[in-house]
């Protein structure tokens, strides 16, 4: 049984213009939302871990991030002994 996809990459109708268009309109905006994933994740989240290293003197709180869609990021650094 082939698929939708398969059926038009083989396809003799269809140009090879047309079917990169195709695959450009599916995967741009995967590889949009796969790169904004990682970028929250190697730079917001290492946040966490750089407050967690304090052991205890040290505390985060985020409310919001542009990374997760915010307009801005919302962040409070706490120190025990400030």
């Amino acid at each position: 049984m082939t698929s939708v996809i398969d059926a038009y990459l083989v396809d003799p109708q269809v140009s090879l213009l047309d079917k990169t268009r195709i695959q450009a309109q599916v995967l741009v905006p995967v590889l949009r939302a796969v790169r904004a994933e990682l970028a929250a994740l190697l730079i917001c989240e290492a946040d966490f871990d750089i407050a967690a290293a304090g052991e205890g003197e040290v505390s985060l709180e985020r409310t919001q991030t542009i990374m997760r869609g915010a307009s801005n990021c919302i962040f409070r650094y706490k120190f025990a002994q400030w």
